[in-house]
């Protein structure tokens, strides 16, 4: 998968996944137009096996924006602990909201 910057992510976390190098695959995130076109499976009706698909990719995202927000953590580099919380705050309501969707 390729490297994601914040902008991408967010838009990728919202359902707008960037096809525009005419492939079926979103250059950004990975998320395959062809997946969701798939034949429905143990009795989930399509639209049902995309949103979880979404939902799913989504939150993929999302976890991975804390990766990459938080490189501190993939080393010895002290955290600013009142930044951390600041931040958390923020990414815990586009989660909730996302996951109340």
């Amino acid at each position: 998968m390729p490297t994601m910057n914040r902008v991408d992510m967010l838009n990728c976390a919202a359902g707008h996944h960037d096809f525009s190098d005419d492939a079926n695959e979103c250059h950004v995130c990975g998320f395959a137009e062809a997946e969701a076109s798939a034949p429905a499976d143990d009795g989930w009706t399509a639209a049902e096996l995309q949103r979880v698909r979404d939902r799913a990719n989504n939150l993929e995202c999302l976890l991975a924006q804390a990766v990459e927000d938080w490189p501190q953590f993939d080393g010895d580099d002290d955290v600013n602990g009142g930044d951390l919380v600041e931040w958390f705050g923020e990414w815990r309501a586009r989660v909730k909201a996302m996951l109340d969707a």
